[in-house]
């Protein structure tokens, strides 16, 4: 079933289309990408012709749609950031495996020349007692090294 488009003033578009040049300028491009949406369908694109122009779903541009009928431009706005999961190790445990590492794998009594990241996780599983994905700890570490 198609969604019913937005009626809006040539008023609404415009201040639509500033907030969205704000936007664009501060680089939140998800913002960016749900007025466009919503200026498409506000000037009258089909709302099925607007999923395509934008490369999104039927279903996404019904949802922000709905989002703004509902709330308006703020519905549409990301409430982040997000903090994400709360990191298995302390700020100084960090620091202490960064030194570690920059001692190198030798220093540590391992018969290898270079950190990989399934022998840092078992070094911080032995050290730390926290057990990390070696993915997962590679990530963590870019963050710290």
């Amino acid at each position: 079933m198609a969604g019913v488009g937005l009626r809006s003033s040539a008023e609404d578009l415009a201040e639509l289309e500033s907030a969205r040049a704000l936007l664009k300028k501060a680089q939140r491009f998800d913002e960016v990408l749900r007025l466009r949406v919503i200026i498409l369908v506000g000037s009258g694109t089909m709302m099925q012709e607007t999923a395509q122009i934008c490369e999104v779903g039927m279903s996404t541009v019904n949802r922000w749609v709905g989002r703004f009928r509902s709330g308006g431009m703020n519905r549409l706005l990301t409430k982040g950031p997000y903090p994400g999961q709360k990191p298995k190790l302390s700020h100084d445990q960090m620091q202490e495996l960064a030194r570690i590492v920059e001692t190198g794998p030798e220093a540590q009594g391992l018969d290898t020349g270079v950190w990989t990241s399934p022998i840092i996780a078992d070094l911080v599983y032995k050290r730390f007692g926290v057990r990390y994905h070696p993915v997962a700890l590679r990530g963590a570490l870019q963050w710290h090294l």
